[in-house]
């Protein structure tokens, strides 16, 4: 599945400028943003779900669009929570910026083989949406849930690096059958971890 550029995005350059300044005008010194607020983020659109969670300190993300058609995204991210901004480079290279202001979510920029995609995220309060994980005999699993009934996720073979699609049965699963077999447990990822394929 090839990935597709995002529409024009002028307006939102123009946005995060005028957030910019919004933002200085109203306190933020040396237009420095606030820290993120700590817990579960989920982003939707463009065929991808990103999920990240944010420590103290440091920032974890999942980038997926692992879907029965194929998988042409699946990219672990971490990195140091920078005062409320954090430039992430994936797993497989590709970087992922999010950034927070007063009053606003966290502005995600996704950039993919040089395409970028652009969003706003949503701070989950319900405790079964966000990211999944489990790794195993050699694989990791990723799974993004922006809805209790819509998820991206993929399995990684970490020797070859390849990806397959395999679906969680919903937000309760705790394990999931690999393609050779293999079980692996899931569980709900809920602080900052380094998940590297």
């Amino acid at each position: 599945m090839a990935l597709t550029n995002f529409p024009s995005l002028r307006r939102r350059h123009l946005l995060t400028a005028l957030v910019g300044l919004v933002a200085a005008a109203s306190g933020c010194r040396d237009g420095i943003s606030p820290p993120f607020e700590p817990g579960t983020y989920t982003v939707w659109g463009d065929d991808i779900m990103i999920g990240f969670v944010i420590g103290e300190e440091e920032v974890s993300a999942y980038a997926c669009d692992g879907r029965p058609e194929g998988v042409a995204l699946s990219e672990w991210f971490h990195g140091p929570d920078n005062g409320g901004h954090a430039n992430l480079v994936g797993s497989e290279g590709s970087e992922l910026t999010i950034s927070t202001s007063e009053d606003s979510p966290p502005y995600v920029r996704l950039t993919v083989n040089g395409v970028e995609h652009e969003f706003e995220a949503t701070y989950e309060t319900d405790p079964k949406l966000g990211i999944y994980w489990g790794e195993t005999d050699g694989w990791l699993g990723g799974w993004v849930f922006a809805t209790p009934d819509s998820q991206r996720g993929a399995v990684i073979k970490r020797n070859t690096g390849d990806p397959s699609f395999v679906a969680l049965q919903d937000t309760n699963a705790t394990e999931v059958v690999l393609p050779d077999s293999t079980t692996m447990t899931i569980q709900r990822l809920a602080a900052p971890r380094d998940l590297r394929p």
